[in-house]
């Protein structure tokens, strides 16, 4: 009897996490936040962002999708804060690198 090949492994994601580190920088006291539930994503960036997201397998790597991504339009004060949120509320996918300890790893393409 041949076995069936394993189904690949999709992390349990989950949890409230908040921004330390973009594009490989420290950063802190930004107050971003991100809360992921049972295929629904809320973020607090500038803004207060929602929509849904599925976590999807393809060659050993984790991918998290996007869709309908809402996002109320205040103007953020801060030039950096508002490059990561324009870049956020734009992403169709993120590669899901890790999940450790409760850090969540992600990177934005």
């Amino acid at each position: 009897m041949i076995d069936p090949p394993a189904l690949p492994v999709i992390p349990m994601i989950d949890g409230d996490y908040y921004l330390s580190v973009y594009n490989s920088t420290q950063i802190s006291g930004t107050g971003i936040t991100m809360s992921l539930s049972g295929g629904v994503v809320s973020a607090r960036i500038c803004n207060m962002i929602n929509g849904s997201y599925t976590i999807e397998h393809d060659a050993a790597i984790n991918y998290m999708s996007f869709d309908e991504l809402m996002s109320t339009k205040m103007a953020c004060a801060d030039d950096q804060i508002t490059m990561i949120e324009n870049q956020f509320t734009t992403i169709a996918s993120a590669e899901l690198n890790t999940l450790i300890e409760d850090q969540l790893t992600i990177n934005l393409s």
